[in-house]
């Protein structure tokens, strides 16, 4: 779609007209301009159903971040969300006070059984319509498939219709609605999903379930640049959809291999010199080539399967 359609669509002649006519008013999306660029900014409004394991995870990354941070009060169901810190001011949620959110953050860790979803009614009812545009939404449970009774796995289980039909309702503005299902006490590992999905990087990510395992220690990751000691791989590197990831890939640290044919060197050459990476050549000969890799580079030229593809390697030194 391009520019000019949503520049008008977003005026109020424009959405007016859209409407009369049944076309689409698409919200322009937020992306990442800069490296440096805050993962979350503006009102940001944290809670937590009695018992949540990951308030005070979520509350100390969100409070390290560049935004104003909230904690639902005036709710019984609702009481441990005070346990956000002390960055985190209380907010009645049905106080009826006009805020629009970048971000609600809910966890939902300690519900129990399917009463205590009645904790994520009061949290979500009255806050759910003030949110911005290209806000973000993130729930985080405990994954069914590690809870040891019946009741417990099924209010969890719940979470997952739940976000998706979330994410279907605030999409129309650009806002997002995903999951994060954590093990047991592996609170350690959640920083770097929360980052990535309140954050601009995850603006084409919506309505997802992800899911968040045990480690002996927090993996140590730059939150600037994620990909820093990695090196990427891309194929179809020379020009659009792939020298895109490229620099995607680069901006976000890794040392990107850009892969194409001979013909398009010139072109591959530019990119990859723009991000400081290297370029290869690859030739198709039956008897230089691997037979899988001859097969797979004949479908992406064909377009048969791919147009690209991308694999992140360990870092190794030559």
């Amino acid at each position: 779609m391009s520019d000019i359609y949503l520049k008008l669509v977003n005026t109020p002649m424009g959405k007016t007209a859209a409407q009369s006519l049944g076309l689409p008013s698409p919200v322009p999306l937020k992306r990442l301009k800069r490296a440096d660029q805050p993962f979350i900014e503006g009102d940001v409004l944290v809670g937590a159903g009695n018992g949540g394991k990951a308030i005070s995870t979520i509350g100390r990354v969100l409070g390290a971040s560049a935004a104003t941070l909230h904690h639902a009060s005036g709710k019984t169901t609702l009481e441990d969300s005070s346990k956000a810190g002390n960055k985190a001011q209380a907010l009645d949620v049905a106080s009826g006070k006009e805020t629009k959110f970048a971000a609600l953050v809910f966890d939902a860790t300690g519900l129990k059984g399917p009463e205590d979803l009645r904790a994520l009614y009061d949290f979500f009812h009255p806050t759910i319509k003030k949110l911005g545009a290209n806000a973000r939404v993130v729930i985080v449970g405990q994954d069914p498939a590690t809870c040891r009774k019946a009741p417990q796995a099924a209010a969890q289980q719940a979470l997952e219709g739940f976000t998706r039909s979330v994410g279907k309702e605030v999409g129309k503005k650009g806002a997002t609605a995903n999951l994060l299902w954590m093990a047991p006490n592996s609170e350690t590992q959640l920083e770097s999903s929360l980052r990535f999905f309140l954050s601009a990087r995850s603006a084409y990510v919506s309505g997802q379930v992800v899911r968040i395992g045990k480690a002996t220690s927090a993996p140590t990751t730059n939150p600037v640049a994620p990909l820093t000691g990695k090196v990427a791989l891309v194929t179809g590197a020379s020009r659009g959809i792939g020298a895109s990831i490229a620099e995607t890939l680069s901006r976000d640290g890794a040392t990107v291999i850009g892969l194409d044919i001979e013909p398009a060197m010139e072109e591959l050459e530019k990119v990859t010199s723009a991000i400081k990476g290297k370029a290869w050549r690859v030739t198709l000969r039956r008897q230089t080539l691997p037979r899988r890799l001859q097969t797979l580079l004949k479908s992406i030229l064909a377009g048969w399967i791919l147009l690209f593809t991308t694999q992140v390697l360990p870092a190794t030194k030559h």
